[in-house]
């Protein structure tokens, strides 16, 4: 759905300020080597983590203006197939590939993410953290690594519960229930979610490095293996914020007010961990060169 002249408006402004902000970028010497233009986006994309396809198209053309580099083509109101739209897209791949190119070899990229219905995200990864324990570093305890962990499986059980049983749809219900396509379709309501604290898939023995997949091993191989922890409960109140922030960051997303699905950092960050409770259809994931 098109936003309005004054949600378009607000977008802008924030990203005019956060130009301003100057934001820090990753740590990597050949930052010199991008324009004006690529440093700003790089910054934008680097501090908000993603930007849906209306946030870049927005950003990149607040960028040009206030570089008093002129705006070589209008945004198309929301007509995403209109010329114009898919000019300016085209001309943000090609700035986002040159950035790419000096970031990869300092452990960075920006992925393209091509979710449900074409929609498209800009992911600013970090390809080195490819385990939960990576990603959240020290900002979460293994307890609470454990609560999220429970919540992908949970989320990604459902989904291949609502495959199994669309199989007995024709093509006509398939299309009208929204089976296929990629990613996962479980959902969870907020409640739910916050009742998986208590459940033995959260309060397993955690390892403190290594929590995100299969590949791990007991020779201190990818993820570094170091010591098992006890896990234990986190709060309700505990739960109920760190939703508030799986949504933010991107980890999670909400189909509506209360249902909960997975993110596109998720997808686009954590596919082993997807991948190890079954999910086999992830949305597509192009890295722009």
């Amino acid at each position: 759905m098109p936003r309005s002249k004054r949600a378009r408006k607000a977008s802008s402004k924030s990203a005019s300020a956060s130009i301003e902000e100057s934001p820090p970028m990753p740590q990597n010497p050949e930052n010199d080597a991008l324009t004006r233009g690529q440093k700003f986006l790089l910054q934008m994309i680097s501090s908000r983590v993603f930007l849906s396809e209306d946030d870049i198209c927005e950003t990149y053309t607040t960028i040009r203006s206030d570089l008093g580099m002129g705006v070589s083509v209008e945004e198309a109101d929301g007509d995403e197939e209109g010329a114009e739209r898919v000019a300016l897209l085209k001309e943000i791949d090609k700035c986002v590939g040159s950035i790419n190119s000096l970031l990869t070899d300092a452990g960075f990229e920006i992925k393209l993410a091509i979710m449900e219905k074409g929609a498209r995200f800009y992911v600013f990864v970090n390809t080195q953290a490819d385990t939960l324990a990576k990603n959240f570093g020290s900002k979460l305890t293994v307890e609470e690594m454990g609560f999220f962990r429970a919540g992908v499986e949970a989320i990604i059980n459902v989904g291949i519960d609502e495959i199994e049983i669309s199989e007995d749809l024709d093509e006509g219900e398939k299309e009208n229930e929204g089976v296929g396509g990629m990613g996962c379709k479980g959902k969870l309501t907020t409640s739910n979610f916050i009742g998986l604290r208590t459940t033995p898939a959260a309060l397993v023995d955690v390892p403190t490095v290594g929590i995100g997949g299969d590949e791990d091993n007991e020779e201190g191989g990818r993820g570094g293996r170091s010591s098992i922890v006890k896990g234990k409960a986190i709060s309700a109140k505990r739960a109920e914020k760190l939703l508030e922030i799986f949504v933010q960051d991107g980890w999670l997303g909400r189909s509506n007010r209360d249902n909960l699905v997975l993110g596109v950092r998720t997808y686009a960050e954590l596919p082993d961990l997807c991948r190890s409770f079954g999910l086999s259809s992830l949305p597509q994931m192009v890295t722009l060169r």
